[in-house]
């Protein structure tokens, strides 16, 4: 176990978690609403 609490605490590891962590958030925002925007109505400015 205490191989295990090493090896999780070690900075390359962290980096490494972290990393792919935040790379999930980011794709499931954009997964989320990076579509959504694509079919909202016209620009309101159009007919000017």
């Amino acid at each position: 176990m205490n191989h295990l609490k090493t090896w999780w605490y070690h900075p390359v590891v962290q980096w490494i978690v972290r990393t792919f962590y935040y790379t999930a958030i980011l794709l499931g925002l954009i997964i989320i609403y990076g579509f959504a925007a694509a079919h909202t109505g016209s620009f309101i400015y159009n007919e000017f």
